[in-house]
């Protein structure tokens, strides 16, 4: 047998040696008479060394067996660290990485650019918070800290060995860190859900729990969904949805978006000379807060300037697909152009990856800090991305005067653990707000 492409999508999704999918791909490829040729068609993240290339490499290579792939991995990780320390490796990486295409910005086929577009424009965007929500915020911000210091010496008890990234996510996974982390996007959350409780019902925010609450709006685009929602449901998102810092820099985005007056090139494609006011995406991390932030467009937003719909989980494959027509409609049904912003909310894991539609808006607003790497970059790929006509724009909001919100933006930023003093645990220990 022997195929002579093979094309390997969304790289970045099992890019794990030791998954399914990798070992999978690589028993076919050596199954080969002859080498094919092989495309990997996704971006593949360098989280800590370029040993995270060694399955999009392995496929390229054609390594005929997982252990020559592990092996390879190996020599990515010594030759990374001689070049971390200075040593000489450079000979020896480029004999090892020999034979790779590499694709410029100037590359073309039939005359045709295929990697151009416009340079996007990222911005970290501070919204510490408000000094109202303080005394909520720091009883939880104290709850979280406690039950992270508990359960991890109960680990180290057990398992003297337990790895700082096994204590990091289990923090992170646990109900507590949720409850902050919603508490530092929308600040008058404790108090809501006090509130409710009082009134003996539980505000729903996991992704299984909220799915069974969320309901499923039927009508055509743009969905609006504030008059569909239960009315406990409505009763704590009012409560939840005051103005904080984070609220007040959505609505600047928002206004940015309605005054960006960039025009679009004149072409045979729909959005030919449009100047009118640009489209956005708002992505955030759970469903709950998806949804609160449709409703705050809904309800807090001025109507005739921006317009607004949703994709969550629920919504079949044509859904989704009217969602992202409606949002790439730059005219009326007479023919003028729009005279308002359309706004799209979602979460980073249902616009991760795909949904190649969703460059038709230029701005996105990054409303959660998370830790996920990966899944940040590719939500920002959504409109900053081959295809997209004019300048895009990424908003990432950061509280960074909250040591939950640190933590995360420090990860990111050194996209590397650390260790000692400086640790995950030990910066937990630490914490002061």
């Amino acid at each position: 047998m022997c195929w002579g492409l093979v094309v390997a999508d969304e790289v970045h999704e099992y890019r794990s040696l030791d998954s399914g999918q990798a070992k999978s791909l690589l028993g076919i490829i050596s199954r080969q008479s002859k080498k094919p040729w092989v495309l990997s068609l996704s971006s593949t993240p360098v989280l800590d060394s370029i040993s995270n290339l060694a399955f999009p490499f392995a496929l390229m290579m054609g390594l005929p067996s997982l252990q020559q792939a592990e092996n390879f991995r190996r020599d990515l990780k010594r030759l990374d660290t001689q070049l971390t320390s200075g040593s000489e490796g450079n000979a020896e990486i480029t004999r090892t990485l020999r034979g790779f295409i590499f694709r410029s910005s100037a590359s073309s086929f039939l005359g045709n650019p295929l990697m151009e577009k416009p340079e996007g424009k990222y911005r970290n965007v501070p919204c510490p918070i408000d000094q109202q929500y303080h005394p909520n915020l720091r009883a939880m911000t104290l709850r979280a800290k406690s039950e992270a210091i508990r359960r991890a010496e109960e680990r180290t008890r057990s398992n003297r060995n337990v790895s700082e990234e096994t204590i990091a996510n289990s923090f992170f996974s646990r109900p507590s860190t949720r409850d902050l982390a919603l508490a530092l996007q929308f600040p008058a959350y404790p108090a809501a859900m006090n509130a409710a409780s009082e009134q003996g019902y539980a505000i729903q925010t996991t992704v299984e729990s909220f799915k069974d609450k969320l309901v499923k709006v039927k009508t055509a685009e743009p969905r609006r969904y504030g008059c569909s929602l239960p009315p406990q449901m409505k009763w704590c998102l009012d409560r939840i949805l005051k103005k904080c810092s984070r609220l007040r820099e959505l609505d600047k985005a928002a206004m940015a978006v309605y005054s960006d007056t960039e025009a679009y090139p004149v072409s045979d494609q729909r959005s030919s000379g449009f100047s009118g006011p640009k489209n956005m995406l708002i992505l955030t991390e759970l469903p709950f807060g998806a949804t609160a932030l449709k409703y705050y467009v809904e309800e807090c937003m001025d109507p005739t300037k921006f317009q607004s719909t949703m994709i969550n989980a629920d919504m079949s494959k044509e859904e989704r697909q009217a969602a992202i027509d409606w949002l790439g409609r730059y005219r009326e049904s007479d023919g003028t152009f729009n005279t308002y912003t359309k706004i799209l909310a979602s979460t980073y894991e249902l616009c991760s990856t795909g949904l190649d539609g969703l460059k038709v808006a230029n701005w996105e607003v990054q409303y959660a800090a998370i830790r996920n790497h990966n899944k940040l970059k590719q939500a920002a790929a959504r409109i900053d991305r081959l295809g997209q006509q004019i300048i895009p724009h990424v908003l990432r909001f950061q509280s960074t005067n909250h040591p939950l919100d640190a933590l995360v933006v420090g990860d990111l930023d050194e996209n590397n653990k650390k260790y000692g003093s400086k640790g995950f645990l030990s910066q937990i220990t630490n914490w002061q707000y």
